[in-house]
């Protein structure tokens, strides 16, 4: 018999704790089986660079 394990890796943006600046912590979860945990990544972003499809949007920096 065989087992089929699955592995995942999100990022997210927490809204519920944005600062005077617009920026939001990024939260990482990682999915194993069904099981996930979700952990900080201790970076944060501001808001207007986070896409609403969940993806940081690309920044040019001159």
């Amino acid at each position: 018999m065989d087992t089929q394990s699955t592995f995942t890796v999100s990022f997210y943006v927490w809204n519920g704790k944005k600062d005077k600046q617009e920026d939001v912590p990024v939260y990482m979860r990682v999915t194993v089986n069904r099981s996930r945990v979700e952990i900080s990544t201790n970076r944060k972003i501001n808001l207007s660079n986070w896409s609403s499809s969940g993806k940081a949007k690309c920044i040019r920096v001159k």
